[in-house]
């Protein structure tokens, strides 16, 4: 009998389930588990892969800390400080301290890059939470970040899971795996979990640890590689690094179906007056833009000369003066077609100026219409034009200016279809010779005339 009291002594000293033995290190197991922000032998596309570099957005920078070997690298991402200039509104900034922000600060209303506004986080849970409150109320920018990895440490009032109280004396000493209840230091006991769900698709959810040890539980990862496809959007990547992102207004970066994020123009000039400058979009949208088109329209007086436009229609274009011959005047004063007046020669001994067209001057009594065999036969200024049957003493007239003389009337009255002067008259009786009393043969609305 006292050997057998022995043997179940040292049994029962070897059996104590209060305790458990402390477990060996699993960095390097290809497992997220407590205490690790990543493991080496994760593939790097998946949740939980040691990063090797870090990215940040436009308005942040990103810090690679720890090392893949001791599974604790992990990027820290910080906004960048506040300067105006850089295009960029950090989280923390506001119109007050950077020019590039339209938010304000303390307005209640959470605006791009603000994280609270009023309702700002003052604590991020217990002390196994794993997160670490950064930014304060007073610049909205308050938030809860991943921190760092929560190991067996003692005396700071957290006993992570899968350690006990050999290791963290934070740890009750009386858990006990198996005893379905769940015990401070076990995240599960009898209940616990055999496959972890995503929450969403930036979001991967791994089993860590197991049910042998009650410190089973799901663990959830961030997507942080750039993959199209994968429904996915990560922080730092952009609709040209991932598909899946949409473009963001007000990240103070330029992306794809953006026109300007930070830097959006509020006017625009032109660079010429042929040129037309117009503000379309929104800064707000980040659709801001300056449209330029040209001008087409011939007003004068708006320094633009458009395509074919000329000086008679537009002031602003340069004009040529014509001379006299080209704008076949013998005699008188014409405009040469800018605007101004220019002297023609005057005519010959023996002519006479009419219309800007010299003439011979008569020297007999012939008024107009009277029958004439040469230009002496007529008045002094009328020429006898013979194409006219028994000959008809006339001037050349304008239509418009009603320049003939007294009793006669401006009009076609020869085959040379040049106006000319002829007598007005109501029949056939005040007609000389053979002509008779008709209207013009280019009817004007005036009187007859002999022809």
């Amino acid at each position: 009998m006292k050997w057998l009291f022995l043997v179940l002594l040292v049994a029962g000293c070897g059996s104590d389930s209060t305790k458990k033995s402390a477990p060996t290190s699993l960095c390097g197991n290809g497992e997220l588990d407590p205490g690790e922000s990543c493991d080496p032998s994760i593939a790097s596309t998946e949740a939980g892969a040691c990063p090797a570099s870090c990215s940040a957005g436009g308005c942040e920078v990103a810090t690679l800390t720890g090392t893949p070997l001791s599974c604790n690298a992990r990027c820290v991402v910080e906004p960048v400080a506040c300067a105006d200039g850089d295009g960029c509104c950090p989280i923390g900034c506001d119109s007050s301290s950077d020019a590039e922000c339209t938010n304000t600060c303390g307005d209640g209303v959470v605006d791009a890059p603000e994280t609270c506004d009023g309702d700002c986080v003052s604590n991020c849970g217990d002390a196994c939470g794993g997160l670490t409150l950064t930014g304060d109320a007073t610049t909205c920018s308050a938030r809860c970040v991943a921190g760092a990895p929560v190991g067996c440490n003692s005396g700071d009032g957290c006993c992570p899971v899968g350690c006990t109280d050999d290791e963290d004396n934070d740890c009750d000493a009386a858990a006990t795996c198996g005893d379905g209840v769940v015990d401070q230091g076990e995240s599960c006991d009898g209940n616990c979990p055999t496959s972890c769900p995503s929450a969403g698709a930036c979001s991967v959810g791994r089993l860590s640890g197991s049910a042998a040890s009650c410190d089973a539980q799901c663990v959830e990862f961030n997507v942080t590689s750039c993959v199209s496809g994968d429904g996915c959007c990560p922080g730092g990547c952009t609709p040209e690094t991932d598909t899946d992102c949409s473009m963001t207004c007000g990240n103070g970066t330029i992306e794809d179906g953006e026109t300007c994020d930070g830097n959006c123009p509020t006017s625009c000039s032109a660079p010429n007056a042929c040129t037309i400058a117009t503000l379309i979009g929104a800064a707000n949208t980040c659709s801001a833009a300056c449209q330029q088109r040209a001008v087409t329209a011939c007003n004068s007086g708006d320094g633009c000369c458009p395509s074919g436009c000329a000086f008679a229609n537009d002031t602003d274009c340069a004009c040529t003066p014509k001379t006299c011959a080209q704008l076949g005047a013998e005699c008188g004063s014409v405009d040469n077609g800018c605007g101004q007046t220019v002297q023609c020669p005057t005519c010959t001994s023996g002519k006479t100026c009419s219309q800007n067209t010299c003439i011979t001057q008569g020297s007999g009594n012939g008024t107009v219409g009277s029958q004439c065999v040469n230009d002496t036969n007529c008045e002094q200024g009328l020429v006898c034009d013979l194409s006219v049957a028994g000959g008809y003493c006339t001037m050349t007239c304008d239509p418009l200016s009603l320049s003939c003389p007294t009793g006669s009337t401006c009009g076609l009255i020869s085959p040379t279809l040049t106006f000319a002067c002829g007598r007005s008259c109501t029949s056939n009786a005040q007609c000389d010779g053979g002509q008779v009393c008709g209207p013009p043969d280019l009817p004007l609305g005036l009187s007859n005339i002999c022809k």
